[in-house]
């Protein structure tokens, strides 16, 4: 996965740039493809992409960076199916979106009481931010 050139591929790693080199001769990205850049940044778009790519890849301990700017397959990298990854990356995504939403709703206002005015004016009058009384709603509701 990660070159297929020296010593490091025999080990599963490689640097960013092997990488990248790698993973656009496997896709076989055109010339034109390789130079639609991102933003107005100095990376491609598919550069841009494999990094992000990389990082998800590391939330779900298939890879690790194990210096700076070189990558390596965890064992569970070396083991994992595509499907098992595709999983696993539901998962991780789930638990990542419960996480921020309970942080949002442990920063948020108290509750109305009694016969406090409820809704979206009031969380605007307490102050509340418009997200944080959405994922409220949200959470509050039955599944």
């Amino acid at each position: 996965m990660f070159g297929d050139q020296g010593a490091s591929s025999a080990r599963g790693s490689g640097a960013i740039q092997e990488i990248n080199e790698k993973a656009i001769e496997l896709e076989g990205y055109t010339d034109d493809q390789l130079a639609v850049m991102h933003g107005h940044g100095e990376k491609s778009e598919i550069e841009y992409r494999l990094a992000w790519a990389r990082t998800n890849l590391k939330n779900l301990g298939a890879v690790t960076n194990t210096s700076r700017g070189v990558w390596a397959l965890t064992e569970y990298g070396r083991t994992a199916t595509e499907s098992e990854l595709i999983e696993r990356d539901k998962t991780w995504r789930k638990e990542l979106a419960a996480k921020r939403a309970e942080r949002l709703i442990g920063q948020a206002a108290t509750e109305p009481e009694g016969d406090e005015e409820v809704g979206v004016v009031a969380a605007v009058d307490a102050g509340e931010d418009w997200k944080v009384q959405l994922l409220r709603c949200l959470m509050e509701m039955p599944a």
